[in-house]
């Protein structure tokens, strides 16, 4: 093989690690760099962004408290009958119990077009003779409910027992990312878990599972290791059998904290590593297949100076075996954000929701005006087909 060509496939095979101060910025159906769009003001975090069974209509799952899950709050779904233009609450997927949280969730749809959540979260009942070694709310982790919607969104039931509350170790189950539909019909979904007890939480040693259900979400097991040290994944069916997993690898605190893929030819029944994506502080990760088949994966920028931050995305045209050059989606302005759910409209445009700890205007340091975002742009004029 000559030189050149050996420079090229390395350029392809590293491309997500590559610098991405550099990096172009998407642009939307006109053109222009997409402006954002402010919904769901003192809301952190985790948008998880769903097209609802009509094609049309989207729906936005939420935390619905300013804080990184340190007050009592929900997940709430806000929705959006215009693409994403405008905005309105539509109701709480959850009620929590009382000195609780209910902030972290996965969604999905079922196969009778239910909207279905997951959530868990952390209880702040520290028993008296329990020292608070940790922050407020950050006692226990909570096992997951199931709450589901029949309406897109309006009204819910719950159940708070049909989902194993702890994985096979006996932790409790984390739900993260997106539900999918694997080939023969089974909803799927992703959670995470430490591995050892969770009152070490802070030495950060997880492991990421896919969870089966083969009766619509009424009943959930059958659960297989994803990423072996892998925490916040989100699973992605391609079709045929064939899965692609993003998943986040460490933390800050280890100082290696990026994101990580894994791959399953078998349905989502095992799983294997397949390459590194992003460097440090580049996190969390979404994936999403585009009507054209290929694979955007989006994520955020955490590692930037204040000011700098932002979302960024690549497409794979492979099934996840090459990707782009990253193309930059937004700027946004805080200490805190990203974590990009991104679906892509009947019309073709791709809409992106993120959160960010500042309002435009606010200091770059600032984590005062918790909000979510939402952007609309063109994958077809940001990533051309070559």
């Amino acid at each position: 093989m000559k030189r050149t060509a050996l420079l090229t496939l390395a350029a392809l095979l590293l491309a997500p690690l590559a610098a991405r101060s550099e990096a172009p910025y998407a642009v939307d159906r006109n053109g222009q760099r997409p402006a954002p769009v402010t919904t769901a003001p003192g809301h952190c975090a985790w948008p998880n962004l769903k097209l609802l069974k009509d094609g049309r209509a989207l729906a936005a799952l939420i935390f619905n408290d300013a804080s990184h899950g340190h007050h009592p709050g929900d997940i709430e779904c806000w929705l959006s009958g215009d693409g994403g233009a405008t905005w309105k609450f539509g109701s709480a997927a959850t009620q929590h119990e009382p000195d609780t949280i209910r902030m972290n969730h996965a969604a999905g749809l079922a196969a009778n077009g239910d909207l279905v959540v997951l959530t868990s979260g952390w209880s702040n009942r520290w028993p008296p003779n329990v020292p608070r070694t940790r922050g407020s709310f950050r006692y226990e982790v909570l096992g997951p409910w199931l709450s589901r919607s029949p309406d897109g969104g309006k009204s819910w039931w719950v159940s708070k027992d049909v989902f194993p509350q702890t994985v096979p170790g006996g932790q409790p189950a984390v739900p993260f990312g997106d539900v999918q539909t694997a080939k023969d019909g089974d909803l799927c979904v992703a959670v995470y878990s430490t591995q050892g007890p969770w009152e070490k939480y802070e030495e950060r040693k997880f492991r990421s599972w896919l969870y089966r259900s083969k009766d619509d979400g009424k009943t959930w097991g059958e659960p297989v290791v994803i990423g072996p040290d892998a925490n916040e994944t989100t699973p992605l069916h391609l079709g045929n059998g064939r899965w692609l997993a993003a998943a986040r690898i460490g933390s800050g605190v280890e100082k290696k904290d990026q994101m990580q893929l894994f791959a399953s030819n078998d349905d989502g029944r095992t799983w294997t590593f397949k390459r590194a994506m992003t460097g440090f502080q580049r996190v969390n990760g979404h994936l999403a297949k585009l009507r054209d088949g290929r694979v955007l994966f989006t994520y955020g920028d955490r590692a930037s100076d204040f000011g700098k931050k932002g979302l960024e995305a690549m497409v794979s045209a492979d099934g996840g075996e090459t990707w782009t050059e990253p193309v930059r989606l937004i700027d946004w302005n805080g200490l805190d954000g990203g974590y990009p759910s991104s679906v892509q409209r009947a019309d073709g445009q791709i809409v992106t929701a993120y959160y960010s700890s500042a309002l435009p205007g606010d200091p770059p340091d600032s984590y005062k005006n918790y909000h979510m975002e939402v952007i609309v742009w063109d994958a077809e004029r940001t990533f051309p087909k070559r």
